[in-house]
């Protein structure tokens, strides 16, 4: 275990206070993001994809720092690896059983 925090220390200190990297991204929508609009902005990535048991686990904690952080200044990155079409059919999927489980719940 000891390794384990190790690791994440080592990780944590490489990117905590750099500059984000110039990245365009899409959003489900289409929109388009850059990166560098988002100077001057905390920005908080979470990885995930439609069959990871645990991102989807997570995703009420993470709507509840959204809301929480909504009025300040981040932002926050839910990126995928799937592809578009596997977002279209799976993600209505997701929400439906996020609001199952935690009824009442903004998503």
């Amino acid at each position: 275990m000891q390794s384990y925090y190790q690791s994440y220390e080592r990780l944590a200190n490489c990117i905590k206070g750099k500059e984000m990297p110039l990245l365009s991204l899409k959003t489900i929508s289409g929109e388009k993001i850059e990166t560098k609009d988002l100077k001057g902005k905390v920005i908080v990535i979470n990885l995930w994809f439609t069959t990871c048991h645990p991102c989807i686990a997570e995703l009420p904690a993470l709507n509840k720092l959204v809301k929480e952080y909504k009025d300040k200044n981040v932002v926050f990155l839910g990126l995928s690896t799937d592809t578009k079409e596997i977002l279209d059919r799976d993600f209505s999927r997701i929400i439906n059983l996020i609001s199952k489980l935690f009824p009442g719940l903004a998503i």
